[in-house]
């Protein structure tokens, strides 16, 4: 067997036992998107000192402050599995999130960088977007049978602020024991039909259902200091990002054989045409 023979039965050896060698992205199911009913429930920050009268009146955290049910979401069906993934924006990306309604009447906005994490401890370090004085890093633990995602979001003139999520699947978002939104209540959905008559509700089962990753009692996972949506007097806001779709997880074995037939069929192709 030659020299190049024994490299190319190697990288396949390590694509079968790697399943994805040569790609930071690992297959994990076969999506299939639902349009733009998919939510973002925005709530306000925990602790004290909230300067807006919603947060004073409710506590200063867990407050619903909006946002809509018309978010379309797409993903490829592979996940990320390292904090060394995200290296800032223009990076790789698995998904897409998107609505047209205007952000605290910014119409110029757009999430961006949107990244699938699979079970796994994860760090990002929000000073890589370069766009946001944001400070510190971001941490998510996403745990077995859950899915984590890292996005970048520009608002206005800022660009590139960090959010994270980790989320439970085919899950209800709420918590707030209210069947409808409830303003005296805290982690309700966001139940607004202006841009989606048909909206969500507080029973709404969502593909992906974001949790209180870190155990705060909000929500969601609060955006760090320095960012447009950070109030140093009580911490950052919550946007929890609940998607619709319908997925069918692809078994590690499928998976990794799948890509080594799919690498062994480029190898044959390769033979054939220096043949010809």
């Amino acid at each position: 067997m030659t020299t190049r023979k024994i490299s190319l039965f190697a990288a396949i050896s390590m694509a079968l036992v790697s399943g994805s060698a040569f790609a930071a992205q690992t297959p994990y199911a076969t999506f299939t998107g639902a349009g733009g009913v998919s939510n973002l429930t925005w709530l306000t920050p925990e602790g004290t000192g909230c300067s807006t009268p919603e947060c004073n009146s409710y506590g200063g955290h867990g407050f619903t402050f909006g946002h809509t049910n018309d978010f379309t979401f797409a993903w490829d069906g592979t996940i990320f599995t390292s904090s060394t993934d995200y290296t800032g924006p223009g990076g790789a990306s698995n998904a897409t999130i998107s609505s047209p309604t205007p952000l605290l009447g910014q119409s110029n906005w757009s999430i961006h960088g949107v990244q699938i994490f699979g079970p796994g401890t994860y760090s990002f370090d929000t000073s890589l977007g370069g766009g946001v004085s944001e400070t510190s890093m971001l941490n998510m633990t996403v745990g077995a049978g859950q899915l984590g995602v890292h996005m970048l979001l520009d608002w206005n003139l800022n660009s590139n602020i960090d959010i994270v999520n980790v989320w439970n699947i085919n899950s209800t978002f709420s918590n707030c024991g209210s069947s409808t939104y409830d303003e005296a209540a805290l982690n309700c959905l966001w139940t607004g039909t202006a841009h989606n008559p048909a909206g969500n509700h507080a029973g709404t089962v969502f593909l992906l259902a974001s949790t209180d990753n870190d155990g705060d009692g909000t929500l969601g996972i609060p955006m760090v200091e320095g960012g447009p949506f950070y109030d140093p007097g009580f911490g950052g806001h919550n946007f929890n990002f609940n998607l619709q779709g319908s997925m069918t997880v692809v078994p590690v074995p499928a998976a990794v054989w799948l890509f080594g037939s799919g690498l062994l069929g480029l190898v044959g192709m390769a033979r054939r045409k220096k043949k010809n």
